[in-house]
């Protein structure tokens, strides 16, 4: 799919967020610890949502999807492997491996995919299997896993925080003997909330001074659980209205304290912010400030949310680093491409106040993309953006809100 963008003259009315992409695919994944029926709501309509269901039905187990709302009835015996070809279509399919390890002495499984943006290996999943009796060898784009004794531990330490090992670690562990404390885990808001949602169908897993205490549980129950709103979607809308002058949006369905490290910068813009319970109101005046920043694990400013700061800063100029993912540069060649004035120096991207001008660009990963669709609303005629597929991974009903909000945006099949 393309997408063709008319110029935007100012952002105004209202969004509502979406439930959080990156919280409900390890509570759907971990469903299927639960013997019986999950009901989970608020679940987005976008296509990584989409492939886990297909992947979870390949699995034998049965699931509907309908109105936000997911129901997964898990009586059925669960197949051995994960050759599936949307394993490859999804970094977070990795959680998959969480769970069936539980019950398999081996496992069979693609290489999971994703966005590319920089190196992303693994290591860390198959270091953290590997202190749990879990050994691993990769032959091309298979990888094979196989329990050898199990490993009485009672502590691990992670060398770096990843999102992705402490969730896949839970996954193994909450429902076994282990009695473990974590140290050094991802604390983010959506590790935080797949927390939650075992804890309501029967885990015991307590965050106390930053580091997790898992108890090993003999079985979950049946639940139900609303997942929480995507911050990153937030902070997406939030910036798009950042970047046009004269701008009012009204953002709903929100939680503010896990949006503090976003507000922040917004503020840091110049940038005047209306707070209300549920609800944050951006109006973006004339001036925009310049910024330099630094981006870092939570709650430091999202690294989800860099390629699209990026473009709001060529309204002002400023700088970025980017120390989680700092190869997350596909949107620099892209926007050179309609004029925009930028550089990379020691993995810093060094961004100066450009005027775009009209040209094809080509939509290359989840995130990026989105911060294009907002450098095209600053050019002064139509533009287009090619394989704009992707952005609908992490998006649900983008065109929609878009138009909603005064972006003229058409999608094109």
């Amino acid at each position: 799919m393309d997408a063709v963008i008319g110029k935007v003259e100012k952002i105004f009315g209202e969004v509502n967020i979406s439930g959080s992409k990156n919280a409900a695919l390890p509570i759907i994944i971990g469903s299927l610890l639960i013997k019986g029926k999950t009901k989970i709501f608020n679940v987005p309509d976008i296509i990584d949502i989409n492939n886990t269901i297909r992947i979870i039905k390949k699995l034998n187990v049965d699931i509907e999807f309908n109105n936000n709302t997911l129901i997964i009835n898990n009586n059925n015996k669960i197949k051995k492997n994960l050759l599936f070809e949307e394993i490859e279509l999804l970094r977070g399919s990795s959680y998959f491996w969480g769970v069936l390890l539980k019950d398999k002495r081996k496992l069979k499984s693609f290489i999971p995919g994703g966005c590319k943006i920089g190196n992303r290996p693994f290591d860390l999943h198959y270091e953290m299997f590997n202190k749990l009796g879990i050994k691993n060898q990769i032959d091309k784009n298979i990888i094979y896993f196989k329990k050898t004794k199990r490993k009485e531990i009672k502590e691990i330490i992670f060398s770096k925080e990843s999102l992705g090992t402490t969730i896949n670690l839970i996954l193994y562990t909450v429902i076994s003997k282990y009695n473990l404390k974590v140290i050094n885990p991802s604390l983010e808001p959506e590790v935080l909330d797949f927390i939650n949602f075992l804890n309501k169908a029967g885990g015991n897993i307590k965050v106390i001074d930053k580091k997790i205490y898992l108890k090993g549980v003999k079985k979950l129950k049946e639940t139900e659980y609303k997942v929480m709103f995507d911050r990153i979607e937030a902070g997406s809308y939030m910036l798009l209205a950042s970047c046009f002058k004269n701008s009012i949006l009204k953002i709903n369905n929100i939680n503010i304290k896990y949006l503090e490290n976003i507000l922040n910068v917004i503020h840091l813009l110049g940038i005047k912010i209306d707070i209300s319970n549920d609800s944050v109101t951006i109006k973006r005046e004339e001036k925009l400030n310049k910024l330099d920043i630094v981006i870092n694990t939570y709650p430091s400013f999202p690294t989800d949310l860099q390629q699209i700061l990026t473009v709001v800063l060529l309204n002002s100029g400023g700088k970025i680093k980017d120390l989680i993912f700092p190869k997350r540069i596909s949107h620099i060649e892209e926007l050179k491409k309609v004029n925009a004035d930028i550089d990379i120096i020691d993995n810093e991207i060094i961004i100066n106040k450009s005027d775009l001008l009209n040209n094809e660009i080509n939509g290359i990963d989840l995130r990026g993309t989105f911060g294009l669709i907002v450098a095209c609303g600053m050019v002064d005629d139509n533009s287009k953006i090619i394989n704009i597929d992707n952005v609908f991974r992490g998006y649900e009903k983008l065109e929609e809100k878009l138009q909603r909000i005064n972006f003229p945006i058409q999608i094109v099949k």
